[in-house]
């Protein structure tokens, strides 16, 4: 509808123009015949209305010209701050993408994190922070629970890195982005897929498993600065986080007329 609206209106502008020059030409017609006629005629009657009349249209004209260079000028003026609102809505629309996108980083990160923690307080047996039980076993039914939700993490997090590859315009570097989601993906996906080998393998009442069985497991619940999946999960989240909000900063300390110039 807004493009029917913007065509009609182009359209109309056109014609409006090109009437105004139409009647420009033929008063400029005029005036060149009344001007031949009024330096070949003897009749003095003829000779006043002749002037009368140059004079007439000579105004018509400069008031015309005037009137059509106005209209140009305001014209040019109105496409100039179209484009810039323009560009303004579209750098709003990525400013907001960049934001939800950002949004859905923090959520994987903080559920992965709350998943972290929750196998460690219910999945063990002991419990994990028992430091004189060297192997504790592995309960299947929180292992099942929590898996499941870290599964849905690494999920989310391919979608989210499909989704900044298919936004090159929107980051500055999309691909460096892209790359950390995708490592981050890639450590759950370890865990993940150790479950789907190693879940029927529970024996037991009730079913478990030893943790060192579990290596990725293992691995995953470790202090951060131990753990060889863990820790390289947190420092991709903070390479893709910071560039994020790199790009948000950019955007909120310049402004589209600031960046993109428009000839005057």
């Amino acid at each position: 509808m807004t493009g029917d609206r913007d065509n009609r209106q182009g359209i109309y502008q056109y014609i409006t123009r090109e009437r105004e020059v139409g009647v420009l030409l033929l008063l400029f017609l005029s005036l060149f015949l009344l001007y031949r006629l009024y330096t070949d005629s003897e009749n003095q009657f003829f000779l006043e209305v002749a002037k009368a009349l140059l004079q007439l249209i000579v105004v018509v004209l400069l008031g015309g010209g005037v009137s059509l260079l106005v209209n140009y000028y305001n014209q040019q003026r109105a496409e100039r701050e179209k484009e810039r609102d323009n560009a303004r809505k579209k750098e709003e629309n990525r400013d907001e993408f960049r934001r939800k996108l950002l949004e859905r980083l923090n959520q994987a990160y903080f559920d992965t994190k709350r998943v972290r923690r929750l196998l460690r307080a219910k999945a063990f047996s002991p419990p994990y922070y028992r430091t004189d039980v060297a192997d504790p076993k592995v309960l299947l039914e929180p292992y099942d629970e929590h898996l499941l939700a870290l599964n849905d993490t690494e999920l989310d997090l391919e979608i989210l890195e499909r989704d900044i590859k298919a936004s090159p315009s929107v980051f500055s570097d999309e691909m460096h982005i892209a790359t950390a989601v995708w490592h981050m993906a890639d450590c759950l996906r370890e865990v993940v897929t150790e479950y789907e080998v190693y879940r029927g393998s529970f024996s037991g009442e009730p079913p478990s498993k030893e943790l060192s069985e579990l290596p990725k497991l293992m691995d995953f619940v470790r202090s951060r600065n131990e753990s060889p999946s863990f820790g390289p999960f947190v420092k991709q989240y903070n390479d893709a986080k910071d560039a994020i909000q790199n790009d948000l900063l950019d955007y909120a300390s310049s402004s589209p007329e600031d960046t993109i110039s428009f000839a005057e």
